[in-house]
């Protein structure tokens, strides 16, 4: 008598899923650090070959190599000296900028003086002790009422 192997409800569902993935995988390129053909000395090679022999390098004397650091430091330096210039400039520029458009401050005090009549006066007073006698109850809706009539007034 064979064994029948029984399915679980959704072994086959992933199955499939297990293999699809492991298709998907082999056929994303691998990834190395070096790609086999397109290197920089494989291009370098196939060129000298198609240009006819090897070429000829020389190694470059003492007196040569101080000469080529000492330009090369040169030119480190004026590169250094040009962008310390264009910063300072930059952030100069910026601080007037910032001078000219920051807003400025009141030199003091700006009183404004209005006129109120007396009997202006006793109303505010009036609606001001009202709005309080509604605080004190707690009645804050009231009290602003109050309080908005009183400052309409002035």
């Amino acid at each position: 008598m064979a064994l029948k192997k029984e399915l679980l409800g959704g072994e086959g569902s992933i199955m499939h899923m297990i293999v699809s993935y492991r298709n998907n995988t082999a056929l994303i390129r691998k990834k190395r650090l070096f790609k086999s053909g397109k290197s920089y000395f494989r291009a370098k090679e196939a060129y000298r070959k198609a240009a006819g022999g090897e070429a000829a390098f020389r190694t470059a004397t003492p007196q040569e190599r101080a000469l080529i650091r000492s330009k090369i430091r040169k030119e480190y330096l004026r590169e250094k000296i040009f962008l310390t210039l264009i910063s300072v400039l930059i952030f100069s520029i910026a601080i007037w900028l910032t001078v000219i458009f920051w807003p400025s401050r009141p030199a003091g005090k700006i009183i404004h003086s209005i006129t109120v009549t007396t009997s202006d006066f006793m109303e505010f007073n009036k609606y001001m002790a009202q709005g309080d006698k509604w605080m004190l109850d707690n009645k804050w809706y009231s009290a602003i009422h109050e309080y908005d009539l009183g400052y309409s007034l002035v």
